[in-house]
């Protein structure tokens, strides 16, 4: 399989910047955790780390605290200690927003992303509802640098998912989906189909217990997420099909500039 230049510099660019990577010792102790999905683990080793200073837990701290892995979701203590690891010059942040696919937030992006940009400089990739290049645009309208597409590279050829997931994500729309706790402990976005075919009721899920996190695939229930509760993002409606990768690429391409050309003539009235 082909890939252009520009997905290979966004896949490399996603992978090296979500997460840092261990550097010494001590901040190893929490990425072992931490790849292990032990996220209550990893935030005991980090927060004494990033209280003394240090700008790898600081960061990874702060995105444990805004998708509530490991601790309770707290945007206030999220945005502390990113704030503190921006002013150290970290490199990049990405902002899940609501209606991102699987464990999202429930901030708006035109919200978030202003209230980031007023401390933060640096590379910002946008997250939540993405799935067409006019999305993209909008994102970088918005004081994005890039966009991060989630659910719709799920339904592509080239993806290892079941082919009901593929072919239900191509069949809803975003009422589709639902945001519950029940699955891993954390809020995140499913599809309904999903919950359905897995003999529970979507419109009538209990909250889970807090105290319980479960981030892999073991799940809460019995219904295991991810692998009977499909995530999605609630930017489905868009998803007409399942092409190869590449016929994405250039569809999202085909689509971005055609925005960016219909926003330059509107901004001219």
């Amino acid at each position: 399989m082909k890939f252009n230049k520009i997905s290979i510099y966004f896949s490399l660019l996603i992978s090296t910047m979500m997460f840092f990577s261990p550097a010494n010792a001590d901040f190893n102790d929490g990425w072992v955790a931490f790849t292990n999905e032990d996220f209550k683990t990893a935030s005991r080793e980090w927060k004494p780390l990033a209280e003394k200073g240090d700008a790898k837990s600081q960061t990874n701290l702060g995105i444990l605290y805004f998708n509530g892995k490991g601790v309770l979701k707290d945007y206030k203590k999220a945005i502390f200690w990113l704030k503190k690891a921006a002013e150290q010059g970290v490199d990049g942040l990405i902002l899940v927003c609501a209606g991102a696919g699987g464990h999202a937030g429930t901030l708006s992006p035109f919200a978030l992303v202003r209230e980031v940009r007023e401390f933060f400089d640096g590379t910002i990739i946008l997250s939540g509802s993405i799935s067409s290049g006019s999305a993209v645009a909008s994102s970088l309208a918005l004081g994005a640098d890039l966009a991060y597409l989630g659910t719709r590279f799920i339904a592509t050829e080239e993806a290892n998912a079941d082919q009901g997931y593929k072919d239900m994500l191509i069949d809803s729309v975003a009422d589709d989906i639902v945001y519950s706790s029940l699955f891993t402990g954390v809020h995140g976005n499913y599809l309904k189909g999903s919950v359905v075919n897995a003999g529970l009721d979507p419109n009538d899920l209990p909250e889970a217990d807090k105290s319980s996190m479960n981030f892999g695939s073991g799940g809460n229930t019995d219904a295991k997420a991810w692998k009977d509760i499909w995530g999605s993002g609630q930017g489905i409606g868009s998803i007409k099909d399942s092409p190869s990768v590449q016929t994405l690429v250039d569809q999202l391409t085909s689509e971005f500039k055609e925005a960016v050309e219909d926003l330059n003539q509107k901004s001219t009235y």
